[in-house]
């Protein structure tokens, strides 16, 4: 397993919320090796963990017909003293939709959405402290925000969650901020703003990475998945932008 340390602020769990958990399980097994368990029954109801390699990288839950939400990845950030970590978020610029609430003795959670309209999650750990397994083939490699409007979000984070972020240009051009330089770097904000649709809200995407970006897009492919984006170069190496089988966005890295 791979070994990292996850600071307060950090992304430290994502999870999906799906239509289908049967049909989710199977694809992200075949794609990258995942195999699954029940999660603490006092906690939530259905909640399914991931592993890769014996250790944990995801969480899946079903999305209710009654939510109204799309099928999609969840980013948590880590907050230590969830409460007042959410009680500052509308002061920053930002809203609280859920929580914060105790999710037993595996931690407590929160969902804020940010000044762009992006969701985020908050988790507090207590026996589950996120991820086992960061930064390797089948896992969670990167974590970035695709921000309607970037200034805002920026201070958001760098206020609300203590971020000390660097800023710079993307090979596109696009204005981004680093949560950590170059490599090392956690999360990442993106001015996405010239090419989100007028009006639409920002949003958090995870990529996952792989060894080979070309190969593992057309196995997605073959496995159900659509190709929102096709595999190129982003400035950190080969990607792509994908839809799960029941529409759930996410993105695929080349590692070196």
């Amino acid at each position: 397993m791979s070994s990292f340390s996850i600071a307060p602020g950090d992304p430290c769990w994502i999870d999906l919320v799906t239509a289908d958990p049967q049909r989710s399980k199977e694809f992200y097994a075949a794609l990258f090796g995942w195999s699954y368990d029940g999660w603490d029954e006092q906690a939530v109801d259905g909640y399914i963990m991931a592993f890769k390699d014996g250790g944990t990288v995801a969480g899946m839950v079903e999305n209710g017909g009654g939510s109204g939400y799309p099928d999609s990845w969840t980013t948590y950030l880590r907050a230590d003293g969830i409460a007042a970590v959410a009680a500052a978020v509308p002061g920053h610029g930002g809203r609280v939709l859920i929580g914060p609430m105790v999710v037993s003795a595996q931690g407590s959670m929160a969902l804020v959405a940010d000044p762009s309209g992006a969701t985020v999650g908050l988790w507090q750990p207590g026996l589950h402290p996120g991820f086992g397994v960061h930064g390797l083939p089948g896992s969670a490699v990167r974590h970035q925000l695709l921000a309607s409007d970037y200034d805002a979000s920026v201070a958001f984070y760098n206020n609300a969650f203590g971020w000390e972020t660097q800023a710079g240009n993307g090979p596109d051009g696009q204005r981004r901020a680093t949560l950590g330089a170059g490599p090392h770097a956690t999360a990442a904000i993106i001015d996405a703003s010239a090419d989100l649709p007028a009006q639409a809200p920002g949003h958090w995407q995870v990529a996952f990475g792989v060894d080979d970006a070309d190969a593992a897009a057309a196995a997605a492919a073959a496995l159900g998945a659509r190709v929102l984006s096709p595999v190129g170069e982003d400035g950190h190496g080969r990607s792509a932008t994908l839809a799960d089988p029941t529409g759930a966005v996410f993105q695929i890295a080349q590692l070196p």
